[in-house]
């Protein structure tokens, strides 16, 4: 619907926004009428999979899902530098059969986080309130790509038999690991970071690996107090990469860097 715009003591209507204005002494009083609960630039991105080449903007930001969504049929989900997404509990982005491609700035960065993380909320954000960041079998390895990209407050990144790639992404509040691979995956990266996490670091099912695979996430630096669970589990520390396997709980120093 095109917007129709007045002025005066009428109403300006646009699809998602009404803007009151009363002039008294010309300009005098502004206010917002949010419409539906929705702020100004709000997209809601309906439950269901995405099919066909798509760019979410900063411009429409954030971006709010309320279900999960996918990525399939050969699609493309692109992200624009200083974009924001909003996924509701439980919910998670999947890409499968097709490809993500998020690359923000260093100076802005791309966000995926909470819907209760924003400016005066009226509840705090916390870890586990949206699901995960999945990349199933299928994901298009030669175009999927996170690059300055910020995940937050949901419950971390799931890899199963895809390649992303991830450079400069930072994990943050998530519960559960920052990264749970299964053996067939092969994701790549530099300049990976952890932080307040339930787990910071990668975890990696017991089992036999029965093809070659390469792991070849590098990180920047990690601060963790936090003590794996798991059975097994790839613990970056600020100069080494060690892993970790109980029941005997063996470190070895893989990779000093």
């Amino acid at each position: 619907m095109k917007p129709r715009i007045h002025q005066g003591n009428d109403t300006v209507w646009s699809t998602c926004v009404r803007i009151g204005l009363r002039t008294i002494s010309g300009w005098g009083i502004v206010w917002l009428m949010i419409a539906a609960g929705l702020a100004w630039g709000q997209t809601v991105v309906p439950p269901g999979a995405l099919t066909a080449d798509v760019t979410w903007t900063r411009a429409g930001s954030p971006y709010t899902l309320s279900g999960d969504v996918s990525i399939e049929s050969g699609a493309t989900l692109r992200l624009e530098p200083g974009t924001v997404v909003h996924l509701g509990d439980g919910v998670n982005l999947i890409v499968q059969n097709g490809a993500l491609n998020a690359s923000g700035l260093a100076d802005d960065p791309i966000v995926l986080t909470s819907p209760f993380d924003i400016a005066n909320s009226s509840q705090s954000p916390a870890p586990g309130d949206w699901g995960q960041l999945q990349f199933l079998p299928g994901t298009r390895a030669a175009t999927t790509l996170l690059q300055n990209v910020q995940i937050k407050y949901g419950s971390g990144i799931d890899v199963q038999g895809a390649a992303p790639v991830f450079n400069h992404l930072r994990i943050l509040q998530n519960a559960g690991p920052a990264i749970q691979l299964d053996l067939a995956a092969s994701p790549s990266g530099r300049g990976l970071s952890a932080s307040g996490n339930v787990l910071n670091g990668i975890k990696i099912p017991a089992g036999t690996i029965t093809k070659n695979v390469r792991w070849g996430l590098w990180w920047g630096f990690l601060i963790s107090s936090k003590k794996a669970s798991s059975r097994s589990v790839w613990r970056p520390c600020n100069s080494c990469l060690r892993c970790s396997i109980s029941p005997r709980m063996r470190q070895d120093k893989y990779k000093s860097f």
